[in-house]
């Protein structure tokens, strides 16, 4: 269902006199109740709802996600430990830290991430500064919503170097965004996906929030972002929000506005599944302070005729993955998949065929063991844009392709083995190719042939996911 074609949503928003009525509303709660302190939470313990995301109840949106925190260790149908779409310990590319699992806890009612000064090793290198995050990626993805979390920082040093953070990104490519825009537009429709920084709390620019699209044409739609410094305290609770709908975004610290981006003012508003993250940037000052973010909670409140449900579903663990190829083209490959799509072989790793596309290459995956697959989805490398180099990648995708699967062991590596069987599905190559099947597809291993030909272009995968149910097709 999409915004322009949904009677239903249409009517909504006319009857709260549209996005704008929403903010109006909201920021209509009295200033009494706007500043009254929330009591400190424990185990067991729940905070209020706040008056903002009550006066969007009374309107009729539904609690739909939350975590309070409030079990012994942290609930991994929710939330993995990493950045973005990582899922293990990973350098931050340029800024000399980790985010690494062993600085995130939960411990009285509330998630605590630690950004200090020490030796991390991930993956035989060392960095001198370790922090950490989580996100929702693999495990809940919204559109559109009113999206709250509760926080504090024990300090708020000099510059850019400690800066908690409550966000959300797209599930599509904006995850590997860079600034090349020119090349990245080409291969992301508008739309696509923006990276939505709720809260960005540091002492260089207080509580700020930015909105950053995969464009920046003159169309007016390129990254914006602003500051809040009041209520910049250090050590009490403050929350942070966001009112995402069809054609806005409202920002608020401690349930006051601090700003609204209109699609009105020919700003870009998303309109595919975002998940939700928590991490805090550290690449702390050499003086060995220690930055401590605590969060209480974060909810998550949807209108039934305005808001898209949330996408829980399941992307398969890769990290026991195998793949293999028919050829490969120099040293951009890795058999044991971890290493290619955890970063650990840098942003430039994906796979190429040696040759042109001639027919006949073929490309397999073996998922370690038998699964139910209704949904796979093949990346590009044209969808994450280099910014160096001179590696071509545009249009490097499939010609035609059909996929097959097999639970045989003798199948592997063997493409033209009868337990093959049939394909499953055919279809041409894009940037991004969803392919789900009409029924669930049982087997341990995943054949990929491309069937056309390209005397020009090589074969190149950069991503590839598995579901067992229909994941967000962005």
């Amino acid at each position: 269902m999409t915004p322009s074609s949904s009677p239903s949503r249409r009517a909504v928003i006319a009857g709260t006199a549209g996005a704008a009525g929403v903010v109006a509303t909201t920021a209509a709660a009295p200033a009494a109740a706007r500043s009254a302190a929330v009591p400190p939470t424990g185990p067991g313990a729940v905070a209020p709802t706040s008056p903002t995301a009550q006066s969007l109840l009374d309107q009729g949106y539904e609690l739909t996600w939350r975590d309070e925190f409030n079990r012994p260790v942290l609930d991994r149908t929710k939330w993995t430990c990493g950045f973005r779409s990582k899922r293990s310990d990973y350098i931050h590319p340029g800024d000399y830290y980790a985010y690494a699992a062993s600085q995130v806890s939960v411990r009285d009612g509330h998630l605590r991430i630690v950004a200090e000064t020490k030796d991390v090793t991930v993956n035989e290198r060392t960095v001198p500064r370790a922090s950490g995050g989580v996100s929702s990626r693999w495990h809940a993805t919204f559109t559109y919503g009113y999206f709250e979390c509760r926080f504090r920082q024990n300090v708020r040093t000099a510059g850019w170097t400690f800066v908690p953070a409550f966000w959300m990104d797209a599930i599509g490519d904006s995850d590997n965004r860079v600034h090349d825009r020119s090349r990245f537009k080409k291969a992301i429709p508008r739309g696509w996906g923006n990276e939505l920084d709720i809260l960005e709390s540091s002492g260089r620019m207080g509580q700020s929030w930015a909105v950053h699209t995969g464009d920046d044409d003159g169309s007016g739609i390129g990254s914006i972002s602003g500051a809040h410094w009041e209520n910049n305290e250090v050590g009490v609770w403050h929350t942070a929000s966001l009112l995402w709908t069809p054609d806005s975004y409202t920002f608020y610290i401690d349930d006051d506005v601090t700003q609204h981006v209109a699609r009105s003012d020919r700003r870009d508003i998303a309109a595919t599944p975002h998940y939700l993250m928590l991490s805090a940037a550290g690449h702390m000052p050499a003086n060995g302070e220690t930055g401590i973010y605590d969060v209480d909670y974060v909810r998550v409140y949807q209108h039934p005729q305005i808001d898209a449900p949330n996408h829980t579903w399941t992307g398969f663990d890769r990290g026991p993955w195998h793949l293999s190829a028919s050829s490969t083209d120099g040293t951009r490959w890795s058999e044991k998949v971890n290493k290619i799509y955890t970063g650990h072989g840098g942003g430039g790793d994906f796979w190429r065929s040696a040759q042109t596309q001639r027919g006949g290459e073929w490309f397999m995956i073996d998922l370690g063991i038998t699964q139910r697959v209704r949904h796979l989805r093949i990346v590009a490398p044209q969808a994450y844009p280099q910014t160096g180099g001179s590696l071509d990648t545009e249009g490097q995708w499939a010609e035609e392709f059909e996929i097959y699967s097999a639970s045989a062991p003798e199948a592997w590596r063997a493409p033209d083995h009868p337990a093959w069987a049939r394909p499953i599905a055919t279809g041409r190559g894009e940037v991004v190719s969803n392919v789900v099947f009409g029924r669930p597809v049982v087997g341990r291993y995943l054949m990929i042939r491309q069937t056309g030909q390209n005397p020009a272009k090589k074969w190149s995968i950069r991503d590839i996911y598995a579901f067992d149910r229909v994941g967000p097709l962005a």
